[in-house]
């Protein structure tokens, strides 16, 4: 729950327009590899 509200906030933060969107990508590419190793 913590990663999905972290990544709400940095989406509607301003310093998202200088960064790239794939942040959120790589948060479900961590959990998918997360669930894979369980």
């Amino acid at each position: 729950m913590n990663r999905i509200k972290s990544s709400a906030a940095a989406t509607s933060s301003p310093a998202v327009n200088t960064k790239p969107p794939a942040i959120i990508p790589d948060d479900r590419d961590l959990d998918v590899s997360s669930s894979m190793l369980k």
